[in-house]
């Protein structure tokens, strides 16, 4: 079987179940959106709104998001304080 007749069989398949409503855009563009998101995770966990391991995976990813931003935020000082010199 040749990579092209593989590329041909591939199917596109339409997401089902949750992904089919439309989801509110949450603001995650500073450290503070990023706080008050994870707070409002802890919440709905504690509440018993969203299961534990859901809470889990989503904590885990708005931390790696808090890293992300803050790397940028002391990639940007660095850069202004090297230019400053």
């Amino acid at each position: 079987m040749s990579l092209h007749s593989i590329e041909n069989s591939l199917e596109v398949l339409e997401p089902t179940g949750v992904l089919d409503s439309p989801t509110p855009r949450i603001n995650l563009a500073t450290s503070e959106d990023v706080r008050r998101e994870m707070a409002k995770v802890y919440r709905e966990a504690r509440t018993g709104k969203l299961p534990i391991s859901d809470a889990t995976k989503f904590s885990y990813i708005l931390t790696q998001i808090l890293k992300a931003h803050e790397l940028t935020v002391l990639e940007s000082r660095i850069e202004l304080l090297e230019k400053a010199l």
